[in-house]
């Protein structure tokens, strides 16, 4: 198995954690915090899908989903490109609503289903190349960058999934003990 494979498994099995927890939450379980300066899961879950969509338009040069898709309209944002919550105040993060479930999984998927087609493209070699980003000096390569959206996807969806057991308990998530399609 190349790198990119096992880079395209580890977020397809995120996405498995995020559809699982974010799903039947009503717009209030999205917005509830546990502690006044915590993130909840619906920022949580934008934010993680932001980070993933400027990382990896990034890498393949094209236009960020949120914005070529229009999903900032769905969200009732601007099409910012550089607002994905890194260094988001806790007054922005209190003041952000997710729109709904449906709405953030459908960006969530839209965004996974771009990063799955990149994925298909990388070769070895490619994994090596930097990446064009004027933000770090040296800049991180192409297979750098994948951990990166992996370690940060990683850390929220494990905070999605527990602020999720923390509101519902325990049970609340369903295992069919099967892998999804692709998934051995």
């Amino acid at each position: 198995m190349e790198a990119a494979q096992v880079v395209a498994q580890a977020l397809k099995r995120l996405e498995i954690v995020v559809e699982e927890s974010v799903t039947g939450l009503s717009p209030d379980q999205l917005s509830e915090q546990i502690h006044p300066e915590s993130n909840p899961i619906g920022w949580l879950c934008w934010h993680l899908t932001r980070i993933q969509d400027d990382h990896v338009s990034n890498l393949a040069e094209t236009e960020q989903t949120w914005i070529a898709d229009g999903w900032h309209t769905k969200f009732n944002m601007p099409a910012d490109p550089s607002d994905y919550g890194t260094g988001d105040s806790i007054e922005k993060v209190r003041s952000f609503k997710a729109p709904n479930a449906e709405i953030l999984l459908g960006y969530y998927k839209a965004v996974s289903a771009k990063t799955q087609t990149f994925l298909k493209t990388i070769t070895p070699k490619q994994m090596e190349i930097p990446v064009k980003d004027d933000r770090w000096l040296p800049p991180p390569s192409v297979g750098v960058r994948l951990v990166s959206i992996i370690g940060d996807n990683t850390q929220h969806v494990g905070q999605i999934a527990f602020l999720r057991g923390l509101m519902s308990g325990f049970g609340w998530r369903e295992q069919s003990g099967k892998a999804p399609a692709g998934l051995e």
